[in-house]
């Protein structure tokens, strides 16, 4: 049996980032919605640009079945060049900002584990050295997305490599706590028998929000001096 739309409206989830009278975002004219983005894919009805699911992992829709007209701040349009050159510079721009990410993101991790297990971890370097590499590795990735162009979105290819490392925090984490046992072990010496457990923060997700909203107003800031 092919649902009709009283039917898939009952299932379909509204978000506060829908257009009206979806959701809470107001429509202007200019603005395109889900039937011309790129991301959209059709479900049901062949050929019929009505009801469908978004493929675009950074959407608050992704994976969500969706009306044509609810949209999202999201949209893409267009497609990227394809030829083979652009590609391997897309890749090879994308690992660049994997790892600096990767490293920053760990050092945070570092800071936040450490903090709560060693009473005097603000009077020890190891804390302005763990910052200060923080802010180098930003400093790097904003240096290699504003300073020349390209062909490719630099910032859309950032934000696939945000989306793809917040899957995987729970693993720097879990290193994160491993780290610093070896150096509670270290500390103790011989009475490493008697190691405490690593205190983990109470809300490690609300922590991780906190660097990946510094990581956006940094990338915000120096896209918004280039322009």
């Amino acid at each position: 049996m092919e649902a009709n739309d009283d039917q898939l409206w009952q299932v379909c989830r509204k978000l506060p980032s829908d257009f009206n009278p979806h959701g809470e975002r107001k429509l202007e004219q200019w603005q395109p919605d889900c039937s011309t983005c790129r991301w959209f894919q059709p479900l049901l009805r062949g050929g019929v640009l009505d009801w469908g699911t978004c493929a675009n992992p950074l959407s608050p829709r992704a994976g969500l079945l969706t009306f044509s007209t609810q949209g999202c701040e999201k949209f893409e349009h267009e497609e990227e060049p394809t030829d083979d050159e652009t590609w391997r510079n897309r890749a090879e721009f994308k690992n660049r900002v994997e790892d600096i990410l990767i490293e920053a993101h760990g050092h945070f991790v570092q800071i936040e584990i450490g903090q709560l297990n060693d009473p005097d971890a603000h009077d020890f370097i190891w804390l302005d050295h763990y910052e200060s590499s923080i802010q180098r590795a930003l400093d790097l990735l904003l240096l290699r997305l504003i300073k020349r162009e390209a062909t490719f979105d630099r910032r859309r290819a950032t934000e696939e490599v945000i989306a793809e490392l917040k899957l995987e925090a729970e693993e720097r984490w879990e290193t994160g706590r491993r780290s610093q046992m070896r150096i509670l072990k270290r500390n103790l010496g011989d009475q490493a028998a008697v190691i405490p457990a690593i205190r983990m923060p109470e809300n490690i997700q609300s922590r991780d929000n906190d660097f990946w909203q510094r990581v956006e107003d940094a990338i915000n800031g120096a896209l918004e001096k280039k322009g």
